[in-house]
Parts: structure tokens; C-alpha cells; sequence
């Protein structure tokens, strides 16, 4: 696949056709989607991944923990945390993840998901005592957000924390 076709992702007449081809390769499209001196716009790219489905939710996932810079991982992150409803599921599993990367991103995706994200929310109850700042406190933010069916479903959900013990209480 030539540079052509990623830059062409980011060209509104010919991003269809672009993204068609990044589909064809499934998840064979990830390097050069997260390249960093790639000039695409990361919703464009997103996007692009999420037609692949499964296989390219799965590279994203390989992506974010091989990714050598910074840049890079907040590129696969951004990718992996925009998959929507469609992972929830597999949001829902990695909080248990050896990688406190993939857990942030699983957070982000949570709450990235909309109507379907709140009933995951007990999920994040063993984030709230994760040994890594940045991801205790992105599942503390979820966890306390105040918008409509997040906060029913964490008032709800906040009688299992009374119930529990350790740091995630």
C-alpha cells in the first residue's frame, strides 16, 4: 500500500475509495494508519480501522502496546478507544489488562460509547484503585460523571463499592 492511499484518506473526494482499499487489507492497514509523519486526520483514520472490525480492533490493540513513541501511542489510543459500541465488550475486559495503557484506552472507549457505555460502568471498579494515576482517575471521572445515564448507572452501581474493600473502595 503507497502513501498515495493514506494521504488520499484525508482528501474528501477520494476518501471513500481510500478507505475502501484500507478495508481490503484489513488489519495489514494499521502501520502506515499510525505512521507519525502521517498528515491524516486521526478521525479519518479511526474511521478507516473501524470498517475493518474485528481484526483491525485486534491490531489496534497490538499497535498500542508495541507503539515506540509517545505520538504514536496517542495515535493507536485514540484509534482503540473510538471503536464504540461495537467493543464494548472487549472494553469491558481489559480493566483486567497486564497494561496500564490498554486499560486507560478501554476507559476512554467506555465512555466514548455512549446509550450502550453505562451498564459497563461497574467494570471500572477495580480501575478506581489502579497503581497508575492517569488511569485511576480517568475510571474515577467516568465513575462520578454527572451526565444523564452515566450518573444513574453509577448511583446504582455505587452500592457494589460501599460493598467492596482495599483500594477500590
Amino acid at each position: 500500500m503507497g502513501v498515495d492511499v493514506v494521504r488520499d484518506l484525508g482528501l474528501p473526494d477520494r476518501r471513500d475509495a481510500a478507505a475502501a482499499a484500507l478495508v481490503a487489507l484489513g488489519s495489514d492497514a494499521l502501520p502506515p494508519l499510525v505512521d507519525e509523519s502521517s498528515q491524516v486526520v486521526r478521525r479519518e483514520i479511526t474511521a478507516a480501522l473501524g470498517r475493518i472490525g474485528g481484526a483491525g480492533f485486534e491490531a489496534v490493540l497490538r499497535g498500542l502496546l508495541d507503539a515506540p513513541t509517545e505520538e504514536s501511542r496517542h495515535r493507536v489510543g485514540f484509534a482503540f478507544s473510538r471503536y464504540g459500541a461495537a467493543a464494548l465488550g472487549r472494553y469491558v475486559d481489559a480493566p483486567s489488562h497486564p497494561s496500564p495503557l490498554v486499560r486507560l484506552q478501554a476507559v476512554r472507549g467506555i465512555r466514548q460509547c455512549d446509550e450502550a457505555g453505562p451498564p459497563a460502568v461497574p467494570a471500572l471498579l477495580p480501575l478506581l484503585g489502579d497503581p497508575v494515576r492517569e488511569g485511576a482517575q480517568q475510571a474515577q471521572d467516568t465513575w462520578s460523571s454527572e451526565a444523564g445515564a452515566w450518573c444513574r448507572c453509577c448511583s446504582a452501581s455505587a452500592g457494589k463499592v460501599r460493598a467492596g474493600s482495599g483500594r477500590g473502595r
